[in-house]
């Protein structure tokens, strides 16, 4: 894959207008219809010129790119493994028995989770104190204000630091 900065030929500072002005230059250059000896070929670039907008040009999507920019650019062809968590297995109230504090409970088991996820982090932030900041999941009993409330604002604006891949990001 390319990067969708490269494909529009803009630097990964470049504001809104850049990116427009980008895009529509090279829209209409490798527009299959002005390219009728390659038209396929310039179907391709054309799909990759459209892509990189689409995701450029919207904050949201641009954020997430740029957060997950070197994952995406290295791909398969690199011997990066994801040691991460799989998270997708407690998307269930399967993987819990009451809620409860006791092992397998609610409380344990998604306390387990977020002090894993916690843990993953560490060899990303800037500071070993970040890592004491990182809120607690709580138990039964926790306190809102105290615990909950805390917890909740964390999360709920929670974005990893996870890549830069061991700090070789920009």
């Amino acid at each position: 894959m390319k990067c969708h900065y490269e494909v529009l030929n803009i630097e990964r500072s470049a504001d809104e207008g850049e990116i427009k002005a980008a895009y529509r230059k090279l829209a209409l250059r490798w527009h299959p219809d002005k390219n009728l000896d390659d038209p396929e070929g310039a179907k391709g670039q054309f799909q990759l010129v459209q892509q990189a907008y689409e995701v450029l040009s919207d904050p949201h999507e641009r954020a997430w790119y740029d957060n997950h920019r070197e994952q995406i650019l290295r791909g398969r062809q690199t011997e990066y493994e994801d040691n991460s968590l799989d998270v997708f297995q407690y998307f269930t109230a399967s993987c819990y028995k009451g809620f409860g504090n006791d092992p397998g409970g609610f409380y344990a088991v998604y306390g387990e989770v977020f002090d894993k996820l916690a843990s993953e982090e560490i060899e990303f932030l800037d500071t070993e104190g970040e890592y004491e900041e990182i809120p607690k999941f709580g138990t039964s009993t926790s306190d809102y204000e105290e615990t909950v409330h805390p917890f909740y604002a964390f999360w709920q604006s929670f974005c990893t630091k996870k890549s830069k891949l061991g700090g070789e990001g920009e």
